[in-house]
């Protein structure tokens, strides 16, 4: 089982290269799946849903990549704001065009560090 997993991720791997739009609409598969069976993008998250939180509570996602943790935040937590930073220009667009429509969720291209750089 564990070889099939590996040969798996390989493969869609491979394919993301050869063929990029393969890779969104891997992500938008599996959001959609996730969404319909109401699984976060990380066993870990489910947590959310037990957390004792109060109407616009701010939830925190430094490195949002896509969103898929947003997601999560947003499925569990029915009241929460996310203020999430993503700083690859690439995966900010997908991520800010998928929540751009969302008042409880503001993303900012930007990478949090200790020290100040541009690099």
């Amino acid at each position: 089982m564990e070889h099939l997993l590996e040969f798996r991720r390989r493969l869609t791997a491979s394919l993301g290269v050869l063929w990029p739009w393969t890779v969104d609409f891997r992500y938008a598969a599996s959001s959609a799946m996730r969404r319909a069976l109401n699984r976060p993008a990380e066993k870990d998250f489910q947590v959310i849903k037990f957390l004792r939180t109060r109407p616009g509570d701010i939830f925190c996602d430094i490195g949002c990549n896509r969103g898929q943790s947003i997601e999560s935040f947003l499925m569990f937590n029915k009241s929460c704001q996310v203020i999430a930073f993503e700083p690859n220009p690439i995966t900010f667009a997908k991520a800010n065009l998928r929540y751009r429509d969302n008042p409880r969720v503001k993303i900012y291209n930007v990478g949090l560090s200790a020290e100040h750089s541009r690099k």
